[in-house]
């Protein structure tokens, strides 16, 4: 049976008696088969297709690209020491029965951190906050950021002081 494109309709011969009509909405265009034939598509895809599916993958190959170098940028400069700052030089008041030094010494020590923290890590912000919650005196974290310049800050709630145990 011959096929031929015809512009926005598909029609479907079953005999040469009997006509089956079948519309059927395509970028490709319609086309005119028999009933027992699939239908014959273009061989070429549309120019609008291909330009489409070019330019998302360039754009998502980019993308992937962006992502690749600032991770790998990261990884090169975090050990730096513009990037990373001493522990005992956290940014937060101490319990009113301790000296910050002691306190700071006390996290660290709960929370198995070094003497510098890399503030390109990630996940600094929640260790920090893991580990000042461990400390006895504190009862609640309420925030540790990482602020520019080189600066962790921590706001923190303690427990009240139980004198008679004292």
């Amino acid at each position: 049976m011959v096929t031929r494109e015809i512009s926005k309709f598909e029609i479907r011969i079953s005999n040469y008696r009997e006509f089956e009509f079948a519309f059927r909405v395509s970028s490709l265009g319609f086309l005119l088969m028999s009933q027992d034939d699939a239908p014959i598509e273009n061989s070429k895809p549309p120019r609008r297709l291909l330009t489409i599916l070019g330019v998302l993958l360039g754009l998502s190959g980019f993308l992937l690209g962006v992502v690749w170098i600032n991770q790998w940028t990261r990884e090169r400069i975090a050990n730096l020491e513009r990037y990373t700052i001493a522990f005992a030089d956290i940014d937060c008041p101490p319990p009113p029965d301790q000296s910050q030094a002691e306190f700071l010494a006390q996290v660290q020590y709960l929370g198995a951190f070094p003497d510098r923290v890399q503030l390109l890590d990630e996940s600094l912000p929640s260790r920090l906050q893991e580990a000042f919650q461990r400390h006895p005196a504190v009862e609640k974290v309420l925030e540790v950021k990482v602020v520019p310049p080189r600066q962790v800050q921590v706001r923190l709630i303690y427990r009240a002081l139980d004198r008679a145990s004292k």
